[in-house]
C-alpha cells in the first residue's frame, strides 16, 4: 500500500487557468510552501495540454489528453502548453505546508 507519513496541510484550489492557443502559460509560480501540484486537463477540453518548466511546448512537456490529471512533487514554477486553435482551461489544486 502507498502511505504518506510527510504530508502538507491545506489544500489550494484555484481558479481554472484559461491557457491561450498554441501558448505556454506559467499556471503557477514558484513555491516553497508547495508540496505537490495536481493540473487537471478538463474533460470538455478538445486538446492536449503539456505540463513542466517553462520551455513547455508542442514538442515537450508531460501530455495530458482531456479528462487527464498529473500530481507533481515540486515547488518549482509549473507551465502549460494548450495545442489547441483556441483557449481552454486546465484546473489546479496545490497542496501547501
Amino acid at each position: 500500500p502507498n502511505v504518506r507519513a510527510d504530508v502538507g496541510d491545506t489544500l489550494d484550489s484555484k481558479a481554472d487557468d484559461s491557457i491561450a492557443a498554441t501558448a505556454t502559460e506559467v499556471v503557477s509560480a514558484a513555491a516553497p510552501t508547495r508540496r505537490r501540484i495536481c493540473i487537471i486537463n478538463l474533460r470538455s477540453n478538445v486538446h492536449e495540454k503539456r505540463v513542466g518548466d517553462a520551455g513547455t511546448g508542442a514538442a515537450n512537456g508531460f501530455p495530458l489528453a482531456p479528462g487527464d490529471h498529473v500530481w507533481l512533487e515540486t515547488t518549482a514554477a509549473v507551465s502549460v502548453y494548450n495545442a489547441g486553435a483556441v483557449a481552454e482551461s486546465v484546473a489546479i489544486v496545490e497542496e501547501l505546508d
